[in-house]
């Protein structure tokens, strides 16, 4: 009963009452001890409704459990296995977990086939589709296609049903395309624009995705006028966040790179074309972090009643929209009369945009937060100083689109033809020199210098004329550049001496971009505006409060207590890098599963010792560096706010769902709390700091989840009050970052934080040396490994 009734709530869009009767079903079967095919398809169910939520880790689990019921019942397994797994794989889907999601769809769709499924089963055909998308989001659409003629074929005797089901496919519509078979796809698409004109309405967000894959079409098929009519129509109301519900994130890259390709072939180096694409660039820049905060609304946490209440009002229109979006299109599908929902839908879209209205009319801070409005180049000129520079990346599938933006009319426009493969493989390259296999020093990679000046050239060498002159460089990259910091790369040719002694003092000649310029990452364009927003800081502040090396397990307590001195280990010649978290091998993980950093506490410790400050009264260590500690201090009275510790991203840890830092476990420290320091939670800390330190915190993970983390945390620092961040690229050498984190806090001139950074990096290039006990020099800091690992994220300067 609870059952029926929950899938009639769903029906409305009554979500939250969904959920709570499905559950309310599953308690009943547990209960009762009833071994039904109903129990994986309810949970199934639920998975589907907590997902709409956004609520995706939540929803991976409902979904594997009911897998996991379905298996352990063969009389079920028959029956139901085939279609769990495909709804499986679309959860997957949701959190870009491809690959993934490939192997589980390409199960089901196994599944079906071994078990002699009827060849025009739905459900079969719905596999197939759910396997389809997989390789679309890879890029492989001539599997796409095989799979797509495939549900054809089998459905050849209801083709009612194939074309109500599958007559619109977005997927296939561009499978089409990408293989070069552009009359079919012309035809296809502009009787779906026709069919979704009538059924959804011209302003719809579906009619729109349809008009910019035909849009797509007709430039591919040399129709520059139908190309350039449709792709303003559809962009018109795709290129509003609040427009797109259910609209694949992927379909709208694809109408969005295949419209850069074509303005910035047709348009050359127009001011006007440019400064649309820069916009653009910026809405699709936004990543899993925005939908993050945007789904989880920080809302439980949220210190203002009237905000929460709001983003609660907000978030339960914004689902129910989506839901009976799902709705209607099957309705349509179905030719059934969808007049009423069209009216409810509408109603709630109108109630949404007003609810939107109010926040940011009365919480502007938050809105900027969850949805910034994209800069115009214009914009960006008026809030750069003179020797300042921004550069704006946009990697799509075969090209980087670079924006160089200066003060006054200083601008340039550039198309590099690097696409996202060829890019990654080249980052990856290059990243290599970051990951030593060992602990000896052979075991450091060579850095390719050759390949570094390379893309250096490829990317930025025909805007020089516009970055050259100034000495701070700020730049928000999309893609694989993301994850390199661009001070690496030599700004010109050079030929590599031979080794000489002592080991890797031959970097020291490179011409790396370090060498002259400062270089600031911005999370998004719009940051830079917002950061520079926040008025000068006021009352008088205290140097430094700092957290760092938190236990995380009762191993890890036992092994401090007998460590022993790292002096032997430096006396030894050899180096010791931090460790990263790695928990891919963990089917459930927790924070004692977190590897140590005992070293992070000496690098804290001396910065103290550089600022001059009280390491017992300002340096939080050990189990003192945990929840408690770091809520009970009025953290708006410290300039620099440092935190040594790991980065963590969703689904690191059990049940985490957002962005957080790792401290000390609350059983081992004796406080409350869970041990997270959570985005939401730090949205609701109050900073007025000019430095926010993320030592341990890394970016460089290779399917990008740490840049991830950084950016969130990033997000939520500058939104709890801090100005800049210092974070790190990779796992870093000890002794090394000790002396470039100390050599930035010597600096006499905190009011240019990036050209602190950029003058200890370029000490530790010309004059760091490691030396063994006896004082002989026995390796050079030159080589990337040492010096490059830390970023600024934010503002460079204080005004």
């Amino acid at each position: 009963m609870a059952f029926a009734e929950g899938s009639l709530a769903l029906a409305r869009g009554e979500v939250k009452s969904a959920e709570r009767l499905l559950r309310e079903a599953i308690d009943n079967f547990t209960r009762y001890k009833v071994t039904s095919p109903e129990i994986p398809i309810v949970r199934s169910k639920l998975a589907e409704i907590i997902a709409a939520q956004g609520r995706m880790l939540e929803a991976e689990n409902e979904a594997r459990l009911a897998i996991a019921h379905a298996i352990d019942n063969r009389r079920i397994d028959k029956i139901v296995s085939g279609p769990l797994l495909f709804r499986f794989s679309t959860i997957l889907i949701d959190q870009g977990r491809v690959r993934e999601a490939e192997k589980i769809a390409a199960a089901a769709v196994g599944v079906f086939q071994r078990r002699c499924s009827p060849a025009d089963s739905i459900e079969f055909a719905d596999a197939r589709r759910a396997l389809a998308e997989a390789f679309a989001l890879q890029g492989n659409y001539r599997e796409v296609l095989t799979l797509h003629d495939a549900i054809k074929r089998s459905l050849d005797g209801k083709s009612k049903q194939y074309q109500s089901r599958f007559g619109n496919d977005m997927t296939l519509s561009y499978a089409l395309i990408d293989q070069g078979r552009l009359e079919e796809a012309v035809g296809r698409l502009s009787t779906t624009v026709g069919q979704l004109i009538t059924s959804m309405g011209s302003q719809h967000p579906s009619t729109a995705e349809a008009k910019g894959f035909l849009a797509i079409a007709n430039w591919k098929a040399g129709d520059s006028v139908a190309a350039d009519r449709n792709f303003e129509q559809a962009l018109t109301i795709l290129r509003d966040p609040k427009q797109r519900t259910g609209v694949r994130p992927h379909n709208y890259r694809l109408i969005v790179e295949a419209y850069f390709d074509k303005m910035s072939a047709t348009a050359g180096n127009s001011v006007a074309v440019a400064n649309e694409l820069f916009m653009l660039a910026e809405s699709l820049r936004n990543s899993k972090v925005k939908e993050s905060i945007s789904a989880m609304g920080a809302r439980a946490a949220v210190s203002s009643p009237e905000l929460a209440a709001l983003l609660r009002r907000e978030q339960d229109a914004r689902i129910r929209v989506a839901v009976l979006e799902s709705t209607l299109s099957n309705a349509v599908a179905e030719g059934i009369d969808s007049g009423v929902l069209k009216s409810d839908i509408e109603r709630l879209r109108m109630a949404q945009s007003a609810i939107l209205a109010e926040i940011a009319e009365k919480f502007p801070d938050y809105a900027e937060l969850v949805d910034p409005a994209p800069m115009s180049i214009t914009q960006a000129q008026q809030i750069l100083a003179g020797d300042e520079v921004l550069i704006s990346t946009y990697t799509g599938r075969d090209r980087t689109y670079l924006w160089t933006v200066g003060d006054g009319d200083a601008f340039h426009f550039t198309v590099a033809p690097l696409g996202y493969d060829e890019l990654q493989r080249h980052v990856e390259t290059l990243r290599s020199a970051f990951a030593p296999t060992g602990l000896s020093l052979s075991s450091i990679p060579d850095f390719d210098v050759e390949l570094g000046h390379q893309l250096f050239e490829d990317l930025f060498a025909e805007s020089e004329a516009v970055w050259k002159s100034r000495r701070s460089i700020f730049i928000a990259a999309h893609g694989p550049l993301g994850h390199l910091p661009i001070s690496v790369l030599p700004t010109q040719s050079f030929k590599m001496p031979q080794k000489r002694a002592p080991l890797f003092s031959r970097y020291r000649d490179v011409p790396f971009l370090a060498r002259s310029h400062a270089v600031a990452v911005l999370p998004s364009v719009s940051s830079l505006q917002a950061l520079r927003s926040i008025g000068a800081p006021s009352g008088e502040r205290k140097p430094l409060i700092a957290f760092g090396d938190p236990w995380f397990s009762e191993e890890q307590v036992a092994e401090q207590a007998r460590k022993v001195s790292s002096t032997s280990i430096k006396s030894r010649g050899l180096f010791r890098f931090r460790s990263a978290p790695d928990l891919s091998d963990y089917a459930s993980a927790d924070l004692s599963l977190l590897p140590p950093l005992p070293e992070t506490a000496g690098e804290l410790n001396e910065i103290a010792e550089a600022l001059g400050v009280d390491r017992g009264s300002n340096v939080f260590l050990g189990k003192m560096a945990n929840e408690d500690v770091v809520k009970s201090f009025k953290l708006d009275s410290y300039r620099i706010i440092a935190f040594a510790t790991h980065g963590l991203v969703p689904g690191d840890l059990d049940g985490l769902t957002q962005p957080a830092l790792a401290l000390s476990a609350p059983q081992l420290s004796g406080v409350t709390g869970d041990g997270l320091l959570t985005m939401d939670e730090i949205m609701n800390l109050n900073l007025n700091a000019d430095w926010v330190i993320l030592s341990a915190c890394n970016t460089g993970s290779s399917d990008g989840a740490g840049a991830e983390a950084i950016s969130g945390l990033g997000r939520a620092f500058f939104y709890a009050g801090g100005r800049s961040l210092l974070v790190t690229n990779w796992p870093v050498e000890t002794n090394s970052a000790r002396k470039l984190t100390t050599g930035i806090f010597k600096s006499n001139d905190w009011s240019d934080r990036a050209g602190a950074l950029r003058e200890s990096m370029v000490n530790l290039i010309e004059h760091g040396i490691f030396k063994n006990r006896k004082g002989e020099q026995v390796y050079s800091y030159a080589h990337p490994i040492f010096w490059a690992p830390y970023m600024l994220v934010g503002d460079s300067r204080s005004f």
